[in-house]
């Protein structure tokens, strides 16, 4: 008597994309009945790349790949990309192809924050121009909009933002939480043909740092944008305080009012910040091997630093806060520590 011989299925992992709070693990969680932690503000649940409960689909086994988003409040972008990245590359190591990735975009959102913008760019660069193809964008929370007001939104984001992934002809489609919606997504996915994304073909088959990536180089230069615009505004505010204080003549008009006291407070918290992460990102490079290669957007960075050296010691002096600013507000940590990288 003959055994029937069962068809092994085929191995396909697809990862889900987005920015925190856009349904990521909760449309994992819905096709594969997996529990991941789903959050429910802008702090993500997803602290590592989590892999769903496999999934028996047709002919595939298809694995969920879950990932963190990069607007999350606790931890910056460059932490998240080095963990995405990480996780990318000893997919390749390992002789596996991505059958794509799902981008997931709340559909309520009035408009696309910087941030947002930010994490599409991002997006893009991780996939390269060749995996385009292979992306899927996915509208989430329908709703928690009228559904007209839905859908002129969404004519309006394939017009601008999302133009150069349909353009590359990516899929754009809606969920509405449903099974069926999702299953339909996950069918249209198994569809490509599986092909490595930009960031694994760079780490792995030609060995670039991750700041020679195109993901890296994207989110650097975003970095020294920020940095650059901050050093703007302080000196913006530097020039008409002491415009004030010139037309006035008297020392204590110098003082801050507390809304401009305050701002200026939350601007330096802002560029430490960004200054925390532009140093990881370089830390990286060395401890990768970088060979120093790309750094024009570095060089001009030390520049925006150094400037902004010479104008908070001078203004925190005035107002007798310079031992607070430079310790208290920067967490400790001196402006002059990017400048020596």
């Amino acid at each position: 008597m003959k055994h029937k011989v069962v068809p092994k299925r085929r191995k396909a992992f697809i990862a889900v994309m987005g920015a925190t709070g856009s349904g990521k693990s909760s449309f994992v969680n819905l096709v594969t009945g997996s529990n991941l932690n789903v959050s429910k503000s802008l702090v993500s649940c997803t602290q590592m790349v989590e892999l769903g409960s496999q999934l028996r689909f047709g002919s595939y086994e298809v694995n969920l790949i879950d990932t963190p988003g990069f607007d999350d409040l606790e931890r910056s972008e460059v932490e998240i990309l080095k963990i995405i990245a990480k996780y990318l590359q000893t997919l390749h190591q390992s002789k596996i192809k991505l059958h794509g990735v799902i981008f997931l975009y709340r559909i309520s959102d009035i408009r696309m924050s910087g941030i947002s913008r930010r994490t599409l760019q991002l997006f893009r660069a991780i996939c390269g121009e060749k995996a385009i193809q292979n992306t899927m964008i996915v509208t989430t929370m329908w709703d928690n909009v009228v559904f007209k007001d839905g859908v002129e939104r969404e004519r309006q984001l394939s017009e601008e933002p999302f133009k150069p992934f349909l353009l590359g002809n990516a899929k754009m489609h809606r969920h509405d939480k449903g099974l069926e919606s999702a299953q339909h997504i996950i069918s249209l996915m198994l569809r490509n043909k599986p092909c490595p994304l930009a960031i694994q073909t760079e780490m792995v088959n030609d060995r670039k740092p991750l700041l020679e990536t195109g993901a890296g180089l994207q989110l650097s230069g975003e970095i020294q944008k920020t940095i650059h615009d901050i050093s703007n505004q302080l000196a913006t505010s530097e020039a008409a305080e002491e415009i004030k204080t010139t037309s006035s003549g008297r020392m204590e008009d110098a003082y801050l009012d507390d809304d401009e006291d305050y701002e200026r407070q939350e601007l330096l918290k802002q560029l430490t910040r960004y200054q925390r992460e532009m140093k990881s990102l370089v830390e990286e490079y060395h401890a990768e091997g970088g060979e120093q290669q790309n750094h024009q957007n570095l060089r001009k960075l030390k520049g925006d630093i150094a400037r902004i050296l010479r104008r908070w010691p001078k203004r925190f002096r005035k107002n007798g806060r310079a031992r607070e600013a430079t310790n208290d507000e920067t967490g400790g940590i001196p402006l002059l520590e990017i400048a020596r990288l």
